[in-house]
């Protein structure tokens, strides 16, 4: 997730569009040119603000139901590594030494 959850945009266009509709009602009756750009900006910022949230809302639930990737799982570099063998048997290598580090060469080679 993001900041607010990804609504971000959301939020951004509301806030703009909330300060223009405020402007509508204090700049519109003293300037009547302004009048047409606002009835004009103010529907329109409104329709982004709701058309983002809808957009967020859908990507939400498309995603609600994803494949399961876990890209949110840190791995801690201090866990021990598990191998699991053919026959069902779990080695866990917590510390290796390097003498065991260079028999284990030796038998596999290089």
């Amino acid at each position: 997730m993001g900041y607010l959850r990804n609504h971000l945009a959301t939020v951004v266009t509301g806030a703009f569009a909330a300060v223009l509709s405020l402007l509508w009602f204090i700049l519109g009756s003293a300037f009547p040119i302004l009048q047409f750009v606002f009835m004009m900006a103010v529907p329109i910022t409104w329709f982004l603000t709701a058309m983002c949230y809808l957009a967020q809302k859908s990507k939400d639930y498309m995603h609600k139901y994803d494949h399961g990737h876990d890209h949110d799982v840190k791995k801690k570099l201090n866990e021990p590594y598990q191998i699991v063998g053919t026959r069902g048997t779990t080695q866990t290598f917590a510390n290796i030494t390097d003498s065991e580090l260079s028999q284990t060469k030796s038998k596999l080679g290089n």
